[in-house]
């Protein structure tokens, strides 16, 4: 399959949202270092035993409803499809259109095409083949997280692939299976996140796969060993050719417009065609995800997370970024009893973090239209049917967290535990949104185990990770 226009431009997860809540909260964030305020210890088993076999029950409870609802609306629906008598193909596709699932662009989609796309998918795999690129990492990013590893949230992101995958096969009768390209690593040239955090990421994602029981219908890859996988030196060659030549491009062209002493200014300079309008988008997106060396190098990772100077710096800094320099200078967001010594070179470091935002846009953008360019998944997978989190033509938008927050993604959020009418219920935000409203942070009792095996709730209550957050 060939990219279309809408597929070969380049997006990610909008930021400006935070952003606006980061200069509106600022400072609110629990510092403190170890637990915090305002938190509870549980038990690994209470969690494994307790909450996993109520998720894993509102899992099935749900695709008997959603395959209820989808039989009952299809019936009348032959003439949508041009048919006489509906088949399989029909019932599959209803599914994909399916608003618990889906929030799709009738623009972008329809039903007769893809009740063609599920044909040649079923005719070329035997089966449903869908694909996604999701769960990159949790990023180094003391606003969004406290921590590496996935927490509930994509927990329930990955029992929510299983439930459109259940859903499809019972509905539709077909195998059915969906790929998670984890893509953290891909874009590890951008955003700079270390290898073994991104690696522990993906580890923990799989135990919890395992875990749940769903690696029968749910894969998780690392998208760059998928995608190098089966083509040549030559190949891997080319891609790296053309990702040079493509930031070298960017950069030559963009680089006079960017002045850290003015963001707004650059950005807006850099509109009004198709390349710096995706520039401009993906430098507001990234600023909140990078691995800011500038500020972080003289830290252990792990201890990011308990160090109040350098987040309340981050929060400084996300705060400022409609400032000149010269202002950063004097403001009071980076005194000395909020950011510590580095009040001192406040403005360096500043100007330092801006610059590195910059050049991790412009990477994410040369590597993201360098793939697009050489259609890299419909490349290893030319008939499989394409999931997006951000809507365009020919892919179907599907809702990863929940319909209230269908915007969000778990990997740059920390999740909710909630009860309503006796019902539990996840939900997704931000870290500092979370922590302002002195939600609970609920931690992982450290046990005296010390097994060898690789287990993500004793890494988490090694680095005071939590698990959910629950209101008050």
């Amino acid at each position: 399959m060939k990219l279309n226009t809408e597929q070969k431009r380049t997006q990610i997860s909008s930021s400006h949202r935070l952003i606006g809540l980061t200069k509106s909260i600022r400072h609110k964030l629990d510092t403190d270092s170890g637990y915090g305020k305002n938190f509870e210890l549980i038990e690994p088993d209470y969690f494994l035993n307790g909450i996993l076999p109520k998720l894993l029950s509102k899992l099935n409870t749900t695709i008997s409803k959603r395959q209820t609802a989808l039989l009952r609306r299809i019936r009348n629906k032959a003439s949508v499809y041009g048919v006489t008598r509906l088949t399989a193909n029909e019932y599959a596709t209803e599914t994909l259109f399916d608003s618990y699932f889906f929030k799709n662009n009738e623009k972008y989609v329809n039903r007769i095409d893809t009740a063609n796309l599920i044909r040649s998918s079923i005719k070329n795999y035997n089966k449903i083949m869908l694909v996604i690129p999701l769960l990159s990492r949790k990023p180094i990013s003391p606003i969004k997280n406290k921590g590496f590893y996935p927490d509930l949230g994509e927990i329930n992101t990955l029992l929510r692939c299983a439930k459109l995958v259940k859903t499809l096969i019972n509905v539709s009768g077909y195998n059915c299976e969906l790929i998670i390209l984890a893509d953290g690593n891909k874009y590890n040239r951008a955003c700079q996140t270390p290898l073994d955090i991104t690696t522990a990421y993906q580890s923990a994602l799989q135990y919890w796969i395992d875990a749940l029981g769903i690696g029968d219908c749910v894969k998780l890859v690392d998208y760059e060993s998928w995608v190098c996988e089966g083509n040549d030196s030559n190949w891997i060659e080319r891609r790296e050719s053309i990702y040079a030549d493509m930031y070298k491009t960017i950069s030559i062209t963009y680089d006079s417009m960017f002045f850290h002493n003015d963001l707004s200014g650059s950005m807006n300079a850099m509109k009004g065609h198709e390349m710096g309008d995706q520039l401009a988008y993906t430098f507001w997106s990234i600023i909140t995800s990078v691995n800011y060396r500038s500020l972080f190098s003289c830290l252990d990772y792990k201890d990011i997370f308990s160090n109040r100077e350098v987040q309340n710096f981050y929060i400084s800094f996300i705060a400022s970024l409609e400032y000149s320099i010269g202002k950063v200078k004097k403001s009071h967001l980076f005194s000395r009893q909020l950011v510590g010594d580095q009040a001192f070179r406040s403005a360096e470091i500043v100007k330092q973090m801006r610059v590195e935002a910059w050049e991790a846009a412009k990477k994410y953008v040369a590597i993201s239209l360098t793939d697009r360019k050489l259609n890299t998944i419909y490349q290893k997978t030319p008939t499989a049917i394409k999931l997006t989190i951000h809507g365009k033509k020919c892919e179907f938008n599907f809702i990863t967290t929940t319909a209230k927050d269908f915007s969000k993604t778990a990997q740059h959020t920390v999740g909710g535990l909630g009860d309503v009418n006796g019902n539990m219920v996840i939900d997704y935000k931000y870290r500092i949104e979370r922590e302002s409203d002195n939600e609970v942070k609920t931690y992982i009792a450290r046990t005296v185990e010390n097994g060898n095996e690789f287990n993500p709730l004793r890494e988490m209550s090694l680095i005071n990770q939590p698990i959910y957050y629950t209101s008050k």
